[in-house]
């Protein structure tokens, strides 16, 4: 278990500049592969499958912690 409320100050520039990047590559790209979505799919899908990402995104990040776990473990 992390606490992923506390964040690390102490970074050196590449690391705040390599998260920026991250965070606003990212951020850019899904907005964008929304809106495009939308064009294809319609509103309604686009936001189901919008909504959909953020449950299939823990249960795969859930599942990956505990493999990890396992493998340590043996």
């Amino acid at each position: 278990m992390t606490r992923a409320w506390i964040f690390p100050t102490n970074l050196e520039l590449p690391a705040w500049i390599i998260i920026a990047v991250i965070v606003i590559i990212g951020t850019a790209v899904g907005f964008s592969v929304f809106l495009e979505s939308v064009k294809y799919i319609g509103p309604v899908k686009s936001t189901l499958l919008g909504c959909l990402e953020p449950a299939s995104a823990t249960s795969a990040g859930k599942e990956r912690k505990w493999r990890i776990v396992y493998r340590r473990s043996n």
